[in-house]
């Protein structure tokens, strides 16, 4: 008797399994097929040799951020909007993800990074960093992409 509940317990196991598996992969599918679409149409537009990073953005307008190299520019980030209209940015042309980084630890010295990744504001490219203040908010940071000159800032009270 104890055999047969064993192999029910293991049957029943074994079907939570996949069906959690399933589930998760039919939420996931949506953000990779809309993924793969926007780096088909950077490598038809601007002739992506290489895709190094793909990573999706949600400001006021959502983004597919495709950062690859291209034959005549070189490090390029590529954004995807939603009815597939495209803007490039030479990576070169804009301040560092790494002097971005270290500008916004020494003026404000985050608790946590959370993010720091290219974005859209109001059609012009920003940086986006997401961190975590002295004050313990949850904080919104944008900088121009090309000065670095911050754009706009938006800090959220996590408290409970």
């Amino acid at each position: 008797m104890k055999k047969w509940w064993f192999i029910v317990l293991a049957v029943i196991v074994i079907v939570l399994i996949w069906y959690s598996v399933h589930l998760y992969r039919q939420i996931d599918a949506p953000k990779t097929s809309n993924e793969s679409a926007a780096v088909q149409v950077a490598k038809e537009q601007y002739s992506l040799r290489t895709v190094d990073n793909v990573e999706s953005y949600h400001g006021s307008k959502a983004f597919v951020v495709i950062e690859g190299t291209t034959e005549k520019d070189g490090r390029v980030f590529v954004f995807v909007g939603p009815k597939h209209e495209v803007k490039r940015v030479k990576v070169s042309d804009g301040v560092t993800e790494n002097d971005r980084r270290k500008e916004i630890n020494e003026q404000e010295s985050p608790k946590e990074w959370v993010s720091l990744k290219p974005g859209i504001e109001d059609d012009q490219v920003v940086w986006e960093a997401v961190y975590i203040d002295r004050k313990g908010h949850y904080t919104f940071d944008y900088a121009n992409f090309k000065t670095g000159e911050r754009y706009k800032k938006y800090s959220l009270n996590q408290d409970m």
